[in-house]
């Protein structure tokens, strides 16, 4: 990868007609591998034909130049976007092929829009071989497609080519293949939905599509991942209100493509809505997302910010309750604590100085009022080991500069012995959010 990437980038200062400076101030040109000066005189061929490098708006693979093994046999081939100087409305994929000489070109795309959107690399019809799947956009009027190619060396062949707002490449069915998920607004209705393609004999075919949550168009992250019976879906996180997420859960099962969380009625996955912004994770690391539902705001005016409780919830035959945690956003760990003490508790953070931070866990008592049952201290500073001790609260763990220490006030609440050990036993620190398979917008 970093062969590749050091090459990437010596091709585009050569391009640029750029280089590192020598003692007198001249400007000496990155010596390139022997077998990739003929792939960089392609290029100038091309460019030198009236065209200009491009580069896909978005995705993981932005480069105009890009390297990737389309058919598995340990050598890379090469991809090259490029638009005419003189016509702004078309833009082109070059395929190269490596030979004994270096790259020659072997395919050309004309693309279906004014710019490249998005590039992605994968198998889709189970022959090892890696399909092109290019996003294609027309600035004037918004419009986007999505097509799907196979390149060879001797030609390319377009296997499809839909109306997509946005997709992504995974195995939907479960069948070792990858799969193409389309969102697109079916004309008929004006409505989102989810189209779902995969090869069939040699076939790249539409299989079926569902609908997604209609009260809002803007789709903020789409994820391929597992409900809770490890079956593969994908999870699309859109806006819900002014500030929330709502979430459709999307598998195929039995030949039919369903979104699990959809009510017909309301018209959207109404049970996932959340007015906070958070995303779906697998918070128990059982290997399935969890949908986080958060608490209703309570008033905390007056005594500190108010940590909402979140309840994690998990889809598969039914939709189930499994987690209830409490989350720092300012110091970015998480207490996860028994699923009885849902709607029961509150919690509530305090800057109380520079070097420590609060934040409270408390009871509702049957007469409303609050009853404290634990608090999770931040201290930080040269002396933080002492404070702890003098200030007689217990350790809870350490990362960085910062200490994060307990102090227990009730020793037992609804079944459940607090101490140290149970609270150690619940509290991590929360890591990056969306590890792989995410395509996020």
């Amino acid at each position: 990868m970093r062969t590749k990437i050091a090459f990437i980038i010596a091709i585009l200062i050569m391009l640029c007609g750029c280089g590192e400076d020598t003692i007198d101030g001249s400007l000496r040109v990155p010596q390139l591998p022997e077998e990739y000066v003929e792939f960089n005189d392609e290029i100038n061929k091309i460019k030198n034909e009236g065209f200009e490098l491009v580069s896909p708006n978005g995705g993981t693979n932005r480069q105009s130049v890009q390297l990737t093994d389309l058919d598995n046999d340990g050598i890379d081939e090469g991809v090259a976007f490029f638009r005419e100087i003189g016509n702004a409305h078309k833009v082109y994929a070059y395929f190269f092929e490596q030979n004994e000489e270096g790259y020659g070109i072997t395919a050309k795309i004309e693309g279906s829009g004014d710019t490249v959107e998005n590039v992605t690399y994968a198998d889709l019809m189970g022959n090892g071989n890696n399909e092109v799947i290019i996003g294609w956009s027309l600035s004037d009027s918004g419009a986007k497609s999505v097509g799907v190619y196979s390149v060879t060396e001797e030609d390319s062949v377009k296997l499809c080519e839909v109306n997509s707002l946005y997709h992504i490449a995974c195995d939907l069915n479960g069948d070792m293949v990858n799969d193409l998920c389309v969102v697109y607004q079916d004309p008929a209705d004006g409505k989102q939905k989810l189209a779902f393609y995969s090869q069939d004999e040699g076939n790249f075919i539409f299989r079926a599509s569902a609908p997604l949550s209609a009260k809002s168009d803007v789709i903020l992250r789409i994820r391929a991942a597992y409900i809770d019976d490890m079956q593969p879906a994908v999870f699309v996180e859109k806006r819900h209100g002014s500030a929330g997420v709502i979430t459709d859960v999307i598998t195929w099962k039995d030949k039919i493509l369903k979104n699990l969380t959809y009510s017909d009625t309301a018209e959207e996955s109404e049970k996932t809505a959340r007015t906070y912004e958070m995303y779906c994770e697998d918070v128990d690391l059982d290997g399935a997302l969890e949908i986080p539902i958060p608490g209703m705001p309570v008033n905390g005016e007056g005594e500190g910010e108010i940590i909402p409780g979140v309840s994690w919830y998990g889809v598969g035959k039914d939709y189930k309750l499994k987690a209830f945690i409490f989350r720092s956003s300012v110091e970015k760990w998480n207490v996860s604590l028994p699923l009885d003490w849902r709607n029961r508790c509150v919690a509530v953070y305090r800057k109380m100085s520079p070097s420590l931070n609060v934040s409270t866990v408390y009871s509702y008592k049957e007469d409303g009022t609050r009853e404290e049952l634990f608090s999770i201290m931040a201290i930080s500073g040269e002396n933080r080991e002492k404070n702890m001790e003098k200030l007689g609260y217990e350790k809870l763990s350490e990362r960085g500069n910062t200490l994060y220490a307990i102090q227990i006030k009730k020793k037992r609440y609804l079944g459940y012995d607090i101490t140290a050990e149970m609270l150690a036993e619940r509290f991590t620190f929360r890591e990056a959010e969306w590890s792989t398979g995410e395509v996020v917008f």
